[in-house]
């Protein structure tokens, strides 16, 4: 029996062609390379005589209150950068593997045999450019610190372990002390500045990938799996303007002249204000979007009076350190670059950051339009973080991510981009948020993230979906200029979260409430006053009479399977009967209680 040959190139499977997709409806989908940057030397930040526990907990529940057992430790920075070097193995295998069936297809047509190149004119693909990292100058530092306080924080490179235990033992659950720790310090604040450097440079500035980009020539870049372009070493396409800090100690607490909060040096502080003296010609405004679960403090103090940058926090109100109050809006002609997204209480997921970001965040960046936009990344309202008390799922992390960037940088991507580590503290969550927030750098699918592998799905409940969005919910149309609105663009990223609507069902109520608290304060300031922002309506009062009568009788399986009604999303659970979670900074108590619709923490008299 004779074996019928293989259908021909231009009806293979494996075609130069691609779907639109929620996060790029025009033109190729394609990974674009981000600058990493990782440095062992942060590991040696750690408590004077550390050893590594056999198994990290999982659970405030497996620490004793006598454990010595430190929060902020080596291990975070390992498991994430351990997590992003598989992801890299991974995208490039399935370039490879691509390559390698177009070749034996083409070759069975032409008579030619599979090339032993290994890319175009033998340059290698990337995923990630390595920056080097060094430490932060004194000038530098002094940039967002007093003079005093590097000096008390340098000086101990020569203090005895028994000096350190005992400034370490005062300052239990805040803070620990090394030889090493500024100089870690030190070094995760060189590092962003080195990632500010490298995106901020015109030259690499990553152009429009476009049709003919794909073809594969000398200096081009080749289609990947399912569609992916990967970039040669060579080409343009290469250059970037994204960049990735894994660094750690995190930073967002340190004060201009105190440390706190597992934080020395407020690195994103620095890099903001070094963009802005450095690279003038360029970096005009610069954006702040901390989502760490922590108000950051030390952020506040270092760009509030600074009007040319704008700060934005979503984060828990009440818990450690304490601060950061919708009403803090910044003084003198730095009134409204301070925002305050707070949560009065925890439990908060996908669906409320989602209203966050789609009702107030988005459009203030929107509007705002920085040349620099730096994250503060903090992984600890993830679901399962032990301090966090909120409910973010990795797949939110992406389209968070994601909205970010397309808010800011539109279909250009022109816009710089430099995302840092902060919180996070469960080893086995923060590996999978991140991965989905690099994933998003890269202008990859979630349906790419390991997860998936490991569950066999590979991407096809995920891809169904987005074809499902894709198909049933076009594009924002283009405005005067011929281009998509970038708001719009970017709020749809997350419309498998929200949607706004009249009436909102799938929020909790005390959520609904934050945000409307900060929607009226940020109406009232003069430099936002010409953004629609809309008071968020909440759900029929025959509906809460209902939900009330039947919460009881719902088991909490049957809760969490529910799509959270109109203006929810995805699997999340109904927002009246989600339970809360409280949990103390700093504290190895926790506990659990349901709430009533109208139940939240108090608030400050001001508001």
């Amino acid at each position: 029996m004779s074996l019928s040959p293989p259908p021909s190139p231009s009806s293979t499977p494996f075609q130069l062609e691609e779907k639109e997709s929620p996060s790029q409806p025009e033109g190729l989908k394609r990974l674009e390379p981000v600058y990493l940057l990782y440095d062992e030397r942060m590991l040696q930040h750690r408590p004077v005589g550390w050893v590594e526990p056999d198994e990290y907990p999982e659970d405030l529940d497996e620490v004793d209150d006598d454990d010595e057992y430190q929060l902020e430790n080596p291990e975070r920075l390992r498991v994430i950068y351990n997590r992003l070097t598989d992801l890299e193995r991974r995208l490039l295998y399935e370039e490879e593997d691509l390559r390698w069936r177009r070749e034996a297809c083409v070759g069975y047509w032409t008579g030619a045999g599979k090339s032993t190149d290994t890319g175009t004119n033998g340059n290698e693909r990337v995923v990630f450019k390595r920056l080097a990292c060094e430490m932060a100058t004194k000038e530098q530092i002094l940039l967002a610190h007093s003079e005093e306080q590097y000096d008390r924080l340098d000086s101990m490179r020569h203090w005895s372990d028994k000096e350190l235990l005992a400034l370490s033992k005062a300052n239990r659950n805040d803070m620990y002390y090394c030889r090493e720790s500024f100089n870690a310090a030190r070094l995760a604040a060189g590092g962003l500045l080195a990632c500010v450097d490298a995106v901020c440079s015109p030259s690499v500035i990553s152009p429009t990938m476009t049709t003919e980009a794909a073809a594969v020539g000398p200096g081009s870049s080749q289609i990947g799996s399912s569609g992916i372009v990967l970039p040669s070493k060579g080409s343009t396409c290469s250059r970037t303007n994204k960049a990735l800090a894994l660094v750690r100690p995190p930073g967002h607490h340190a004060c201009q002249s105190k440390e706190m909060g597992f934080c020395f040096i407020d690195s994103v502080v620095v890099a903001a204000k070094y963009a802005l003296a450095t690279h003038s010609e360029t970096i005009k405004r610069v954006a702040i979007l901390d989502w760490d679960v922590h108000d950051g403090n030390g952020t506040t103090e270092g760009t509030i009076r600074d009007e040319n940058i704008l700060r934005i926090d979503i984060h828990r109100y009440g818990i450690y350190p304490f601060t950061g109050p919708p009403s803090e809006i910044g003084t003198g002609k730095a009134r409204g670059m301070n925002i305050n997204v707070a949560w009065s209480c925890g439990g908060m997921g996908n669906t409320e950051y989602a209203a966050a970001l789609h009702e107030a965040v988005l459009p203030l960046l929107a509007s705002y339009q920085p040349d620099l936009l730096l994250i503060s990344c903090g992984l600890d309202a993830a679901m399962g973080d032990l301090i966090g008390g909120c409910e973010l799922t990795p797949g939110f992390y992406h389209a968070m991510t994601r909205a970010a960037i397309e808010v800011v940088g539109g279909l250009n991507g022109t816009t710089p981009v430099v995302c840092a580590l902060e919180g996070g503290y469960t080893m086995n969550v923060i590996p999978d948020c991140m991965e989905a927030v690099t994933l998003a750098m890269l202008h990859c699918s979630y349906r790419y993230h390991s997860a998936f592998l490991s569950e066999g799905l590979c991407g096809a409940a995920e891809e169904k979906e987005e074809e499902e969005r894709t198909t049933t919910k076009p594009w924002p149309p283009s405005n005067e200029n011929g281009n998509i609105d970038t708001l719009d663009r970017s709020r749809r990223t997350l419309s498998n979260y929200y949607i706004h609507c009249d009436r909102c069902t799938g929020l909790i109520d005390s959520a609904r409430q934050d945000l409307n608290r900060c929607i009226r304060i940020f109406k009232g300031i003069d430099r936002w006053k010409h953004l629609n922002l809309e008071r968020i309506k909440g759900p029929p009062r025959e509906a809460v009479i209902l939900q009330n009568s039947t919460s009881n009788k719902r088991s909490w399986a049957e809760m969490s399977v529910g799509n959270g009604g109109v203006g929810g999303g995805g699997n999340l659970q109904d927002g009246a009967t989600r339970p809360r979670i409280y949990l103390w900074y700093g504290m190895e108590k926790h506990h659990q209680k349901f709430l009533s619709w109208n139940h939240y923490a108090p608030w400050p008299k001001s508001l």
